[in-house]
C-alpha cells in the first residue's frame, strides 16, 4: 500500500509492506500539493527497486477539511444526511464531499467535508501514475490514533500543523 500524507508545503509518501504495514520506503517532496505529489509518484515510478503500489491511502490535513462535531443519530445513514444538511446550512455548499465517523462511547459523530475539486485532482494525479485512491482519511484521526496509547480517557491534545495548531479535547 502507498500511504500519502499531504501537507501545504510538503508531501510524504510511505510504501508499506503487505499485512504488517511496516514502512519499506519513505520519500519527501517539498512544494505545494499539486507539485509535490506528482514528484513523489514519479520518483517512486522511476525507482527500479520496487514496483509502485497499485492502491493508495491519502491523509488529508486539517487545513483542507471542514470539521464538525455532530449529535448522536440512530445510524450511519441518518448521521450522513444530518452532516450533509449541516454543511449546506453552515457553508451554503451542496457540492462538498461529506463523511461521518462515529465517536467513541456513542458520543455523536465527527463530520468532515472536503472540496470535490481537491478530491478529483488527487484522484487524477494518482491515476496518471497507475494508482487507485482507495481511502481518504483525516490526518487528525491518524495522529490521534498514533498517540492513543499515550493519553488517558480524558486529555487535551495540541497537534502542531502547517498553519498553526489543532487543539482537541479527548
Amino acid at each position: 500500500e502507498l500511504l500519502l500524507r499531504l501537507k501545504r508545503g510538503t508531501c510524504v509518501a510511505q510504501v508499506l509492506a503487505p499485512w504488517s504495514r511496516r514502512v519499506v520506503r519513505e520519500l519527501h517532496a517539498e512544494g505545494p500539493i499539486g507539485v509535490a505529489l506528482p514528484q513523489l509518484l514519479k520518483t517512486l515510478q522511476d525507482d527500479g527497486a520496487a514496483a509502485l503500489p497499485r492502491q493508495a491511502r491519502l491523509l488529508v490535513p486539517d487545513e483542507l477539511a471542514y470539521l464538525s462535531l455532530r449529535p448522536t443519530c440512530a445510524d450511519w445513514p441518518a448521521a450522513q444526511r444530518e452532516a450533509q444538511s449541516h454543511f449546506v446550512q453552515t457553508l451554503g455548499r451542496q457540492d462538498l464531499v461529506v463523511q461521518v465517523m462515529p465517536l467513541p462511547g456513542s458520543a455523536g459523530w465527527l463530520a468532515a467535508a472536503i472540496e470535490p475539486a481537491d478530491l478529483q485532482a488527487w484522484q487524477q494525479m494518482l491515476a496518471q501514475a497507475g494508482v487507485r485512491l482507495v481511502h481518504v482519511e483525516l490526518a487528525l484521526l491518524d495522529d490521534l490514533q498514533a498517540i492513543a496509547s499515550l493519553i488517558g480517557n480524558e486529555a487535551v491534545v495540541a497537534l502542531l500543523r502547517d498553519e498553526g495548531m489543532t487543539l482537541c479535547r479527548v
